[in-house]
């Protein structure tokens, strides 16, 4: 009867959370013995269990993925690096084409951009012209005053 109160008292301890390591040995050893208080029968497979887990035995096969081959992994490395290479070299042939139709854009748009200006750098000199000739008309009268001049002055 002394026994069954103290197991009692235990229960009460590992409910609470509060029961030491060697007092949950105390109940697991009770509970494996064949003879149990039978209001205390309810919680035998709370301490039996772990007994039961121990001895059970996985019996079935565990199927393993098989290994890869080496070659093949080999091969698709090479492969990896043949289309790199083969990337790399018309990649930069795209490239450069690119690049020059790209500057071919660009001398075409200064091309353009020369001749719409070309006729408005040429105004000026056109002005420049037309009051040229208004000045050699200019210097042409003089020459005619001072030759007038000298006829009637004779130096």
């Amino acid at each position: 009867m002394a026994l069954v109160k103290q197991i009692e008292a235990l229960l009460e301890k590992y409910f609470d959370a509060t029961a030491s390591m060697q007092e949950e040995e105390i109940l697991r050893d009770y509970f494996n013995q064949d003879q149990i208080a039978p209001h205390l029968e309810t919680y035998k497979p709370l301490f039996t269990y772990f007994k039961v887990a121990k001895e059970e035995v996985f019996t079935g096969e565990i199927p393993l993925k098989p290994r890869r081959n080496k070659k093949y992994l080999q091969w698709a490395s090479l492969a990896a690096v043949g289309m790199l290479l083969f990337g790399t070299y018309f990649g930069n042939k795209a490239y450069e084409q690119h690049q020059a139709e790209q500057a071919l854009e660009d001398v075409q748009i200064a091309f353009a951009l020369l001749s719409e200006n070309y006729g408005k750098g040429t105004k000026g000199f056109d002005y420049l012209g037309n009051n040229f000739q208004k000045g050699t008309k200019g210097i042409a009268y003089l020459k005619t005053f001072e030759d007038s001049k000298n006829k009637i002055l004779k130096p």
